[in-house]
């Protein structure tokens, strides 16, 4: 069955991504549906498509902020009426179906405009990066920092943590840094925001981010510290399922040793079979 789920998820991707340059083939139903069956189906694939640094996000801010962007509303509306405009003056010549026509644009476009439009800054997206220096520029990090740093960013790289930047239509405004390991655990550090960014809901994002990226990398725990001084992280780890373990010291960004709390949280199968016991 799993199989059947995967197959048919891996068609509603297809249209999908077809979707984007079609504009009579939508794009976001097909990609909810797709999720819908990689959850179903596989973890793994789904945790992928979850966290694509593009497709993911058309499915994250549906599901999770119910809103979309003024662009994506405009191009997707614009774009039909075209295509739609199109079909009635050179294609179509039944008065029926061009009526047909008229109400699915109708239709669809008084659905895409009933969603909030979300704010520029909200659209947030992760993507891998390797060169640390880009990671320290990404979060305002200070000047006699910044050397520490990057050498602390590479050295870390090196025993096999990945960063992500975190990017709005802006540029980059973070990173977070992410280890797999071995005994089913992903190491979390971060996320490390510009000062002038916090509080628009990146941190919440990131641990999102981080649940897909842990299913698509088949782990099952996500670790992380948070500077006990930071108590809106704190919160935010919180409101994400996680839950705190334990106090010490670990490492800062710059490399210095100071008092965080060890949180911790593991992920539930998405769907369990009734029969195993």
């Amino acid at each position: 069955m799993k199989i059947l789920y995967i197959a048919l998820g891996s068609t509603a991707l297809s249209l999908g991504l077809l979707g984007i340059f079609l504009p009579l083939l939508p794009t976001t139903p097909f990609l909810l549906l797709a999720a819908w069956l990689y959850c179903r189906g596989s973890d793994r694939m789904y945790g992928w498509l979850m966290g694509h640094p593009y497709l993911g996000s058309y499915i994250r801010n549906y599901r999770e902020k119910r809103a979309i962007t003024l662009q994506s509303k405009i191009t997707a509306v614009a774009l039909m009426f075209a295509a739609i405009l199109a079909c009635v003056l050179f294609v179509v010549e039944a008065v029926w179906l061009k009526i047909a026509l008229a109400a699915v644009f109708a239709g669809v476009s008084a659905h895409i405009l009933s969603f909030r439009t979300m704010a520029p800054d909200e659209n947030l997206r992760m993507l891998r990066c390797r060169d640390a220096g880009r990671i320290c520029r990404a979060a305002a990090t200070p000047p006699e920092a910044s050397e520490r740093t990057e050498s602390l960013v590479a050295a870390r790289m090196a025993v096999g943590f990945r960063y992500f930047l975190l990017r709005n239509r802006r540029g980059d405004v973070g990173y977070a840094a992410m280890k797999p390991c071995t005994d089913g655990t992903l190491l979390f550090d971060g996320p490390y925001i510009a000062a002038h960014e916090r509080g628009k809901g990146y941190a919440r994002d990131t641990f999102l981010f981080a649940e897909y990226y842990c299913r698509y990398k088949k782990l099952e725990t996500i670790r992380l510290t948070v500077d006990v001084r930071n108590g809106s992280g704190v919160a935010v780890g919180a409101k994400s399922g996680f839950m705190i373990t334990g106090s010490g010291l670990a490492e800062a960004p710059d490399g210095s040793l100071t008092e965080h709390y060890f949180m911790e949280r593991t992920l539930l199968p998405l769907h369990r079979n009734p029969r195993r016991r």
